[in-house]
């Protein structure tokens, strides 16, 4: 158990901040710091629940495995409570639990790895009616070519769209008949990438950062061709029953 006491380090600050994540930077880094940051928030309750199944494995703490996933189902309690709100007569949820005006929203792609490690109805217990409802909301500010990382931007991210591709894909199949078959589902929020690459302004290699609008790549001089563009192959990790 090499990294046994780095990824405890990581866990037991994660206990500290994953309930209220501080101001700080995410992954979209380019778009700024946000304090409580609902997106980062279920990324770090999700990686306390995988920490408590690894706590079975490298330690001999009895009581760290319930410590942990206790801490998750909690977080994600907190979580359903101040980030879930209703606007446009639809339920979905916040950019930021300091949203007090109940206007904003962002694309919760981390969500995808509940499914994706295995962890059915935990730590998020409303799992499959969370992302229908996402997934319905996301579909109202879609644009030409996508949907938008946030409601403060037009721009949006190959890699965090196929996750929220991958992520349709893995509930489609039980909304039942009134509900688009999940190949359609997929094809939603997935196809516009495509659509993007073949109508963009720009002659440059792939990008990972285009706007919606037009298919234009945010900065010339950068975003292209990096390892990130791998997302687009998110739902390959999915099981097989989840496939189109």
């Amino acid at each position: 158990h090499t990294y046994a006491s780095l990824l405890e380090s990581w866990a037991q600050v994660l206990l500290k901040t994953a309930e209220f994540p501080a101001n700080q930077l995410c992954t979209d880094d380019f778009a700024g710091n946000v304090t409580n940051n609902t997106n980062l928030a279920a990324k770090a309750i999700i990686a306390l629940r995988a920490y408590a199944d690894l706590c079975n494995i490298i330690t001999n703490n009895s009581s760290c495995h319930t410590i942990y996933k206790n801490a998750s189902l909690q977080y994600a309690q907190t979580w359903n409570r101040l980030a879930i709100v209703i606007s446009q007569d639809l339920v979905h949820s916040k950019l930021s639990y300091d949203d007090t005006e109940n206007t904003t929203w962002s694309l919760k792609y981390n969500l995808l790895f509940q499914k994706l490690l295995g962890f059915h109805n935990e730590p998020f217990t409303n799992f499959d009616q969370l992302v229908i409802s996402e997934l319905a909301f996301y579909k109202t500010k879609s644009l030409q070519y996508g949907v938008p990382l946030d409601y403060r931007h037009t721009y949006t991210k190959t890699d965090w769209l196929s996750w929220i591709a991958a992520l349709a894909l893995s509930v489609s199949k039980k909304r039942g008949e009134a509900m688009n078959n999940k190949a359609s589902e997929f094809s939603f929020f997935f196809d516009p990438i495509q659509s993007a690459l073949q109508n963009t302004p720009d002659r440059n290699p792939f990008t990972d950062l285009f706007y919606c609008n037009n298919a234009s790549q945010v900065e010339a001089t950068g975003f292209m061709a990096r390892p990130v563009v791998g997302g687009i192959y998110a739902t390959l990790l999915l099981s097989p029953a989840s496939s189109p």
